[in-house]
């Protein structure tokens, strides 16, 4: 029932990476709503819940407790929220790639030249 060492490390690792995208996600409402003091204060917050989540997910049908609180917190999932949606920063970047990968990076490289690294309106 208990993990590995190199179990719980993956584990941090997929939490620390969640919690950077929650960060970079969040940007614009930190800047617009909160100091750097209670982003300071949210980031391990949000850590700590992403890492005991995936902990109690893997556990979950090993064990009663973390079967109980996955559960819970499904239950606790208000009906009103809407679908996940894939953020638009991740959708750029398969954009990206995929266009790279069909015309050349000298294509992609010509959109960005001189526009400090944000796309033309014009979509070359």
């Amino acid at each position: 029932m208990d993990f590995s060492e190199d179990e719980l490390e993956a584990m941090g690792s997929m939490s620390k990476y969640i919690a950077s995208v929650v960060r970079n996600a969040m940007e614009d409402f930190h800047c617009e709503n909160l100091s750097d003091d209670q982003m300071k204060t949210l980031n391990p917050i949000i850590r700590n819940a992403i890492f005991t989540a995936l902990y109690a997910a893997n556990l979950c049908s090993q064990s009663e407790a973390a079967s109980s609180f996955v559960g819970f917190h499904k239950r606790c999932i208000p009906r009103y929220w809407e679908e996940p949606q894939l953020l638009r920063d991740y959708l750029e970047t398969e954009e990206f790639f995929t266009e790279k990968r069909e015309k050349g990076i000298d294509h992609i490289l010509a959109r960005y030249k001189g526009n400090n690294g944000s796309k033309d309106s014009e979509g070359s």
